[in-house]
């Protein structure tokens, strides 16, 4: 029997030996991959606070759940008491005891106790349980808090909390609301009881909680008060939240220093918010702007929402069209909002608070506007242009302080048949800054000549400034060029000569440059004398352009085409130049038989022996 045990021992031994070398050999670790498991966290505040069972019989603790590794489903929620001197302390939560955690998400819950009897709860110190156990899963979580049940010595003092009217806050999204928190001291000697006010910490992060004053002093037995406000944001989620404030003081009770107690309020959000669009502009001093005023129903909501506007500056006036409006249940509904300046208003911004108010529930959202002004102005303020051309201007858009603007362009007064345009169309004007664009005019030969009063205007949204320019249009100072005659006919090894005519058209009197340009392949070279000629006023000047054909050149037909130059301005005149081998010669006997070498019968004859023979 004990060889067999042995024996076992070794082979369980040699496979466990293989498996880790194998693990090795493969780089891996003999350990098991282990996955997160899904989970719940449970919070509990105050950790610790104190009842006077002949005072304060009530005691509240937030209690915050949180998914773990995504858990998500409903959760059971349990308290009870885990040690002290009796386990008769009613605790309930007020809430519900089931609650739904979402993947990776939080929620909020409750537990109240109740102290009664010194006979059920006498004095001491209780640890309270809360536990919170999943439907689907079996997880189950748990945490502590401490409450201590103590008997009220007038000589040492104490306080309650409590709140007015009554313990609801109703508060949109993305509004405000708010309660009275009373704090009533029970003391029978001199001297104040400082009481430190605190949202705990279990609450959800869109609702933000405030005290004014956060430090309360009591005397006696007198009361004092400290403004608790409530604030959303746009995003809270409609719903009832339960949230646990506490009251601190420096009292000594059994094991604590301090002196603990709690009250409890529901916030309610639901109704609307407000969402003003845009949420900045600018205006120029002595206009108007508007904003469009969004009102969103949250939940089923759908009453009328008055709006207005509390806090509109000195030399503003506010004009909502319409000031009521009722939103459909989850949608949204709008309104115009109207802001006018007055022209003596000083530059700078301005915050304008848009209110809604719908029975007591409100929402505020502002809005900033720019007060100031821009200014448009144009270089050249007047221009000379010829026909023929194009005539530019640099429109300047220039920004007051505190003021930015988008303008966006355009002009009117133009001539006839001119098509202007701006590069860019539109400019951004920056803060205290300026921007350009250039205004392009193309000028035809037909555009009629004269003076055109140009107005340049330039836009932001509803504002607009205008400047003013001149466009003079003259008739072009130009040339034209002829060549005389148009034609012409040369023999081989001999020249021929073009008239070049310069014609001044405007008075113009500027030097051309004169170059000529022979058939491709004709064996012909020219020359022109002079090669530049300056045409009188309104006059005309000449130039002889000769041509010289080589014995051998072909015979054929091209054009000559004559270029002059002069500054930008370029002009051609072309004409058409033939060689012919016979060109010129006489056909000596057909003239003397018909009289005349113009003789019908003698033209018919050269043409025969010119081209025939």
């Amino acid at each position: 029997m004990k060889r067999s045990n042995s024996v076992s021992a070794l082979l369980i031994s040699v496979v466990l030996l293989v498996s880790v070398m194998g693990a090795v050999l493969e780089n891996k670790p003999f350990i098991q991959d282990a996955n997160a498991v899904a989970n719940i966290n449970v919070i509990v505040s105050p950790q610790s606070q104190t009842v006077d069972f002949t005072i304060n019989q009530f005691a509240w603790y937030s209690v915050l759940l949180q998914s773990v590794d995504g858990f998500q489903g409903p959760v059971i929620l349990n308290a009870s008491v885990q040690s002290g001197p009796s386990n008769k302390l009613a605790l309930s939560f007020p809430g519900g005891s089931t609650v739904f955690v979402s993947t990776d998400g939080q929620v909020f819950s409750y537990v109240m106790a109740t102290v009664g009897s010194p006979t059920d709860t006498p004095i001491g110190v209780y640890i309270i349980q809360v536990t919170a156990r999943a439907v689907v899963g079996g997880i189950s979580r748990s945490a502590t808090a401490e409450l201590n049940v103590i008997q009220h010595d007038p000589s040492v003092g104490d306080f309650r909390l409590s709140s007015d009217p009554g313990t609801v806050i109703d508060v949109v999204p993305g509004g405000s609301g708010g309660l009275r928190i009373t704090v009533t001291g029970y003391r029978s000697i001199a001297g104040a009881i400082p009481v430190s006010l605190l949202m705990a910490s279990s609450i959800p992060s869109e609702i933000h909680a405030s005290f004014n004053p956060t430090l309360v002093n009591v005397n006696g037995y007198s009361t004092n008060t400290s403004d608790l406000t409530i604030t959303t944001t746009t995003l809270t989620p409609g719903g009832n939240y339960t949230l646990v404030l506490s009251g601190t003081a420096p009292l000594p009770g059994y094991t604590a220093t301090n002196r603990v107690h709690t009250w409890a309020i529901t916030v309610r959000v639901s109704g609307f918010y407000v969402a003003p669009m845009p949420v900045f502009k600018s205006v120029i001093r002595g206009k108007s702007t508007t904003f469009n005023i969004g009102v969103a129903s949250v939940g089923t909501f759908s009453q009328d929402v008055l709006l207005s506007t509390p806090n509109v500056p000195t030399g503003m006036t506010s004009t909502f069209n319409p000031t009521k409006v009722q939103p459909p249940p989850g949608g949204l509904g709008s309104s115009i909002l109207t802001i006018a300046t007055a022209s003596s208003m000083s530059q700078g911004t301005y915050y304008v608070t848009i209110l809604g108010n719908a029975g007591g529930r409100t929402s505020s959202q502002s809005v900033a506007i720019s007060v100031g002004d821009f200014a448009v102005t144009v270089d050249p303020a007047s221009k000379t242009a010829e026909q023929n051309s194009t005539a530019t201007f640099t429109v300047t858009g220039t920004s007051s302080d505190d003021y930015t603007a988008v303008m966006s362009l355009g002009v009117s007064g133009v001539p006839t048949g001119v098509t202007p345009t701006f590069s860019p169309p539109s400019i951004v004007i920056p803060v205290a800054g300026s921007n350009t664009s250039t205004l392009n005019l193309p000028i035809s030969q037909t555009t009629p000549v004269g003076t055109y009063r140009l107005v340049i205007n330039g836009t932001s949204g509803t504002q607009s400034h205008t400047v003013n320019a001149t466009l003079i249009i003259v008739a072009a100072v130009d040339y034209s060029l002829t060549l005389v005659p148009s034609s012409q006919t040369v023999r081989n090894g001999s020249s021929t000569t073009f008239t070049i005519n310069i014609n001044s058209l405007n008075a113009f009197s500027s030097p051309v440059a004169l170059t000529a340009n022979l058939p491709s392949g004709s064996g012909a070279t020219g020359s022109i004398n002079p090669p530049s000629v300056t045409p009188p006023p309104n006059g005309m000047g000449t130039a002889t352009l000769t041509i010289t054909t080589a014995a051998s050149a072909p015979a054929g037909s091209g054009t000559v085409t004559v270029t002059g130059t002069s500054g930008s301005k370029s002009r051609t005149a072309t004409g058409s130049l033939t060689i012919s081998p016979s060109a010129g010669r006489p056909c000596i006997i057909a003239t003397a038989t018909y009289g005349s070498e113009l003789a019908p019968e003698v033209y018919f004859l050269r043409l025969f022996r010119d081209q025939s023979v």
